[in-house]
Parts: C-alpha cells; structure tokens; sequence
C-alpha cells in the first residue's frame, strides 16, 4: 500500500522570515498532539517513517519540521532562506509557529473539551531549541499536560537541580570535550566558508575539511552512522550541508561573547520533571555521547515516568528504520502510556 502524502504548510517566523515547513500527520481528533524536529543536516525526511508509526501507534496529530532553512524543496530551496542561518531564539520561535499550526489544526479540544496532550520529539541539534520551547511553553501554560523525548542528545540540569546532585560529576569526560570542540570547529568553519568565500572555493574546501575529521579521528560517529547517512533517498549537495552548519557557528559566538548563558538559559531539563517528563534514548555505538552526565544521573535518579534508555546497536540516528526504529517506537509508547 503506498504511503500516503503528508500535507505541508510553510509558515514565517516574523516579517520576511522565512521559517521553514511543516509536514502533517496523523488525524486532528487525536488526543495528543507532536512537534518533531531533528537536527543537523537533516530536513524532514529521516523523521517521516517514525512519525508516521508514531501517530498510529499513540493516537497522536503529528507536526515534522525541522530547523530554518534545512528544509529543501523546488518551491523554498535553502538558498531562499536567511544567509547567515538562524539565531537559538530564531530557531525556538520557528517550532512555536510550528506548533501554532498544529494546535490550529487539531479538533480535539473543540470535541471533547479538554486540551490535547503536546509531546515534543527532537533529535540532535534540535534538541536545544527544543528543549527551550518546552520549556518556555511551559511558562506560558504551567496547566497543560506537556512531555519530551529526546534522542541522543541531552542538555544540563536546570540550575536549581544542580546543588541537589550527589555524588558530583563532571558533565563530559575531558575526551568528549576535546572531540566535541574538534568536529564542532570543522562544522563551523564549513558554513563559515559557505557564507563568506565565492561558492567554487567553499566547495574545494569541503573536501579538505572532511578529511580532516577522519585524519584526526574528530568525528563522533562510527560507520553504523554513516551508513544512514549515505542511504539518503537524495544525498545533500556540499554548499547545503556547510550552510546547514550554522548552529555551530551561533554556539561558538555565544561562547566567544561571554553570552553563552543567556543564549542557552532555558536548553536544560524542565525545572518539575514531574509536570514535564522526559524520555531520554541514545545510541550506545559512537565515539562520545552527546549528552551532559548530570542531567543523564536526575532522570535516572527522579521519581516520575522520565528515564533513561541506552539503545544497544545503534548509533546516532537510532530512531530511524537503518538501526532500531521499532524498538524506540516501543519504548516511547511505554513511557507515553506510563501515568
């Protein structure tokens, strides 16, 4: 039976600005309602098989995006889209237009009476925005029935969790932290050399710059990632995938200015984990985790639903169909039907 076509809707983010697309999926009486995003390079299509099972499986409205100008199509292609990529606010305003049109959509508060449960699904870098949009949403609406799950990537304690952690540890071991900065820097200098240098010169240099992560063993990956990554239904064009890069520019800015802080001040766990849980699986098969250690210990540790899974055999796109996407969809049902 072929699939059937999700409808999109490309929505703004402000005056002029382009925000991105949303793919619809799943009926709009369902009692709950997603917004799912993945992360860097991705658009909307590794996400498309999940959520679709997702939206079967938990009577769910599903909303797919993905971060500004990620998304590619003959109507919106990337070049269409802001230049120097997006600021973390930018991003989090994206997914609440995002949701906007989700909620708009969806019928089930009109029939019943009662709000639809809003789960948030991020994978990667959109995990930070992510996690700031619940959490903001949160603030906005402290009654709604609000959760998160988040795949292999995972943010700091709030700061009032912090004191509480006993015994202490550190958020990344110091070889996480020298992988990190190391194939970060290279995906900056990628989009940097995209928006600044004449684009047969940024091409040239893409190549340099790849290699460079394989000589010096930068890339946080191993080969079960790549292989997902080289069965894209259509590879990305270079120019694409270093523009794509610009979170890490925007992360390494935050750092440089000495505003990190306030740039990242809601990318934590949700302050009452018991008002907001969160489902936390990663892929155990990579060179470093991408997840702060401390925040891995509350979830353990906290008393709610949230939890912690580690996904044997797989790497960093866990939840698509190439590694363990029926396990992931089995374990999130779990925790969604958990009271």
């Amino acid at each position: 039976m072929a699939t059937a076509v999700p409808e999109q809707v490309t929505y703004p983010i402000g005056d002029d600005v382009l925000g991105g697309s949303i793919y619809l999926i799943g009926s709009p009486s369902a009692r709950n309602i997603a917004i799912i995003s993945a992360g860097y390079p991705d658009d909307h299509e590794c996400f498309i098989p999940f959520a679709t099972k997702f939206a079967e499986q938990n009577d769910a409205f599903v909303g797919v995006t993905c971060l500004p100008g990620y998304h590619d199509s003959t109507e919106k292609p990337w070049r269409e889209y802001k230049k120097n990529g997006y600021t973390f606010d930018e991003m989090v305003n994206a997914f609440r237009e995002a949701a906007k049109i989700v909620e708009s959509r969806s019928i089930y508060e009109k029939t019943i009476g009662v709000k639809p449960r809003l789960i948030g699904i991020f994978h990667d870098w959109g995990v930070a925005p992510g996690s700031m949009f619940i959490n903001r949403y949160r603030q906005e609406y402290p009654d709604r029935k609000v959760e998160m799950i988040n795949f292999d990537v995972l943010g700091s304690p709030h700061p009032e969790m912090e004191k509480e952690l006993i015994p202490k540890i550190a958020p990344y071991s110091l070889y996480e932290i020298y992988i990190a900065i190391g194939y970060r820097s290279i995906f900056a200098l990628m989009h940097l050399s995209q928006r600044h240098l004449p684009e047969k010169l940024a091409k040239v240099l893409f190549i340099p710059l790849i290699l460079t992560l394989q000589i010096f063993r930068l890339s946080p990956t191993y080969k079960i990632d790549a292989k997902v990554f080289e069965s894209r239904k259509t590879p990305l064009d270079p120019l694409r995938m270093m523009y794509m890069a610009y979170p890490y520019v925007n992360m390494f800015k935050a750092i440089f200015t000495g505003k990190s802080q306030k740039v990242f001040q809601d990318f934590s766990l949700p302050k009452d984990l018991e008002k907001t849980p969160v489902l936390y699986m990663y892929g155990t098969e990579k060179r470093i985790m991408f997840h702060d250690h401390r925040s891995v210990q509350i979830l353990k540790s906290s008393k709610g639903k949230s939890n912690v899974i580690g996904v044997e055999n797989s790497g960093h796109w866990l939840y698509t169909e190439g590694q363990r996407m029926e396990y992931c969809l089995e374990k999130v049902k779990e925790f969604l039907d958990t009271v």
